[in-house]
């Protein structure tokens, strides 16, 4: 689920904390492999905003959906490595 700007405002009111990370991604070469990462996040539910550039991504979600753990788990199920 991603959420839309008014969807973040009303989060923001009602005191419900978003969590930023950005996650360092290995094997990433080109805009397929891009592609490839953000399709793997789109399918968690909770993510608020996202960002995927060649060797990272930039995500911010509602922990109380997902974790971070998901996040990397997604990375890997699109079949790169999280970089340490």
């Amino acid at each position: 689920m991603r959420y839309s700007g008014h969807q973040l405002l009303i989060s923001a009111i009602l005191g419900e904390i978003m969590t930023e990370a950005t996650i360092k991604i290995d094997g990433m070469s080109c805009e397929h492999c891009v592609m490839r990462v953000r399709k793997a996040f789109e399918t968690l539910g909770g993510i608020a905003d996202l960002d995927v550039k060649i060797g990272s991504a930039h995500v911010t979600y509602d922990d109380s959906v997902v974790r971070r753990e998901d996040l990397e788990a997604a990375v890997e199920a699109a079949g790169y490595k999280v970089a340490a």
